[in-house]
């Protein structure tokens, strides 16, 4: 739905709408009434990988609780399991080990528990470290539908050719990246030639695309509309896969050239609060 009445504009698919949730009503309608004989499993599970800014993993998980998902499992430390629970008790919790990290995220992600994990979420409040790029791969080679934000994504800085080669290999239509424009930048996805373009133009853009320039890009690209689906529509294209460029105006991006804006309303001003005056005294 979200491509009908859209213009082409630039040779891509584009469409300004107001981000709000009448926009997505139609497409959750489904999930949000349930039906006589639902339970948690039909109405979809989804697995996060927390990490230890736990607020963004509680805001995800409340997000997808709302949005109708019948079961919500977070993977993150144990010593922020009570802060997890606290914020949203219907939770499920599984605790990652330090020493045997690595089997506990791949038994999480086992076939024998889709069921718990028919969609993966990786990135929210995690380190860009090591671990997390391992975990973001593990998550690729399900072929699951998969959501990669923040640290999923800065976890690749400069690594960007690495993840478009486990995409290549894992080929799946259903894998997302959320980043912000600073998240995107440092990925330093090489520059995608224009269509007509020389066949070796693209080494040499590639050559000239330096961590600043594109840093640079990444800052301009807040305030140009057009220069942010252009960014977004040559990551999709380069990754070959869904990228949501986050910001005030966010670009939806498919890596099929289909582009598409939601421009978040401005906040309604609130009256500035008047200071108390002291009491006067009659005495």
């Amino acid at each position: 739905p979200i491509w009908r009445n859209c213009a082409i504009i630039g040779g891509m698919i584009r469409q300004i709408v107001a981000n709000q949730p009448a926009m997505w009503r139609a497409a959750l309608r489904r999930a949000m009434v349930p039906r006589a004989d639902d339970n948690k499993y039909r109405r979809g599970t989804i697995l996060i990988r927390g990490g230890a800014m736990v607020g963004a993993g509680v805001l995800c998980a409340t997000a997808a609780r709302r949005a109708g998902a019948g079961l919500v499992t977070i993977f993150a430390g144990a010593r922020d399991r009570a802060i997890y629970l606290s914020a949203q008790p219907g939770l499920l919790f599984s605790a990652e080990s330090f020493i045997f990290q690595r089997n506990v995220w791949r038994t999480c992600l086992s076939p024998a528990r889709q069921n718990r994990a028919q969609v993966i979420v990786i990135g929210p409040g995690c380190a860009a470290t090591r671990a997390t790029r391992r975990d973001v791969l593990a998550a690729i080679k399900t072929g699951r539908a998969t959501l990669v934000d923040a640290g999923g994504i800065t976890a690749f800085a400069n690594r960007a050719p690495l993840l478009r080669r486990a995409l290549q290999q894992h080929p799946n239509p259903n894998i997302i990246f959320t980043p912000h424009a600073g998240e995107l930048a440092a990925l330093n996805i090489p520059a995608m030639p224009p269509p007509n373009a020389a066949p070796d133009a693209a080494p040499n853009a590639a050559r000239d695309a330096s961590p600043d320039a594109t840093r640079d890009a990444a800052r301009d690209a807040e305030s140009n509309d057009a220069a942010k689906i252009a960014r977004a529509a040559s990551a999709a294209e380069y990754l070959g896969a869904v990228v949501l460029l986050k910001g005030a105006t966010t670009v939806v991006a498919t890596p099929f050239g289909e582009s598409a804006t939601a421009r978040t309303p401005p906040a309604p001003r609130q009256p500035m609060p008047q200071p108390m005056r002291p009491p006067v005294s009659v005495f």
